[in-house]
Parts: C-alpha cells; sequence; structure tokens
C-alpha cells in the first residue's frame, strides 16, 4: 500500500465514501477521520469507514501519510488552516 495511515477531514458522503473504499481495499489501513458534525462522523465509524474518529482536524491528521479534505468548497480554506498545527512535513494533502 502506498501509506500506512490516511486522514479523512469531512467524513460526509464523499469522504466517507473515499474511507470506506479505503478500508474496504485494505482492512489493515489505519484510516482516521473528522468532522464537525458529530453525526457524520459517528456514521462514519459506525459503518466501519474509520479506524479512529479525531476530535479536531489537527488530531485528524497527526502522523498521516495521506489527507483527504472533503468539505464544501466554501470551508476547504478553514478546514486547512484547522489542519495545519497537527500535519506532518511529509504528508500529501
Amino acid at each position: 500500500m502506498f501509506a500506512e495511515r490516511i486522514a479523512v477531514v469531512g467524513t460526509g458522503l464523499i469522504g466517507g465514501s473515499v474511507a470506506m473504499g479505503l478500508r474496504s481495499a485494505d482492512p489493515s489501513l489505519e484510516v482516521t477521520g473528522f468532522d464537525h458534525d458529530d453525526d457524520a462522523l459517528e456514521e462514519a465509524s459506525r459503518r466501519g469507514a474509520l479506524t479512529v474518529a479525531a476530535t479536531s482536524p489537527a488530531d485528524a491528521v497527526e502522523g498521516a501519510d495521506v489527507v483527504v479534505v472533503a468539505v464544501p468548497v466554501d470551508r476547504v480554506g478553514e478546514s486547512c488552516r484547522e489542519l495545519l498545527p497537527g500535519l506532518g512535513d511529509d504528508a500529501v494533502v
């Protein structure tokens, strides 16, 4: 696999589907997720799309090799600013 740990920021329809697809392809893959909508985060966890539900965007991306930002377009800038404190130097966003 190209990465050991993936973070998904935004676990609604698109982010949740990406996470579910990744976990289906490689069940051993660690997929951490965050969403400002607690219901979306809980649903992604319940469905097995996530191995960890993080409490903040920065916590979600800490140690991630790849970060998927799947939020509404008008929230991309804000979401990226929120995840920056946890982002590693080698992470691909």
